[in-house]
């Protein structure tokens, strides 16, 4: 019953947690590139919205993994563009991470409201587990907040989630050498493999007609 308890929350709140460790061959490699960090101070920062039409929404932390988000996404632009012929300008205006929880919590706890705890394990059964990942390239005033609120960033259509599985969603928005990229991936798969997902469609918008 605690456990229970327990899973129902995690996936009302989106608790934080301890930053899990992932291993990434040869990272200290890239220690001397320089990023030029200009995203807003939140969107490192987890949060959840509380507002009643907000349900089942947040944005995800970037410290819910170590090495951060940010350090992978350095990492990868160099594994993918230093070379001797080209010295790396960075500049990372946003790199951030929403999850929309809202389809599988509503499933857990329309089960738990009609069948107590057997009914929410009911409803957490009926949960889309299935892994999928679509990115596409947006402009700023896709990424811009709605008079409606940042949560909408976290929102998504039929056709991108017709079963509305769980899901995180990434923007990026990125500058290498005066060439500036926007990005948006939306995946159901653990939250590494959809970063990783999200930085490498990016990398390959960024780096199209780079030497």
């Amino acid at each position: 019953m605690r456990n229970l308890v327990f899973l129902v929350a995690v996936l009302i709140c989106g608790c934080a947690q301890t930053p899990k460790l992932v291993e990434v061959v040869d990272i200290e490699k890239s220690n001397a590139v320089v990023v030029e960090d200009l995203r807003p101070a939140k969107e490192s920062q987890g949060g959840k919205f509380m507002a009643l039409h907000e349900f089942g929404t947040f944005r995800v932390a970037d410290n819910v993994i170590s090495p951060s988000a940010l350090r992978i996404f350095q990492h990868r632009a160099f594994e993918r563009l230093a070379n001797e012929q080209m010295q790396l300008n960075l500049k990372v205006h946003h790199l951030v991470c929403y999850r929309n929880n809202r389809g599988d919590d509503a499933r857990v706890l329309l089960g738990a409201g009609l069948g107590g705890p057997i009914g929410a394990i009911v409803g957490y059964a009926l949960v889309d587990h299935r892994h999928f990942s679509s990115s596409s390239v947006v402009d700023s005033q896709t990424f811009e907040i709605s008079q409606a609120g940042e949560y909408t960033r976290a929102l998504y259509s039929k056709e991108e989630n017709s079963n509305g599985a769980a899901v995180y969603i990434f923007y990026i928005e990125t500058e290498i050498n005066e060439k500036l990229a926007i990005t948006r991936t939306l995946s159901s798969k653990p939250y590494i493999d959809a970063l990783e997902d999200a930085i490498q469609f990016h990398l390959e918008q960024l780096t199209k007609g780079l030497p």
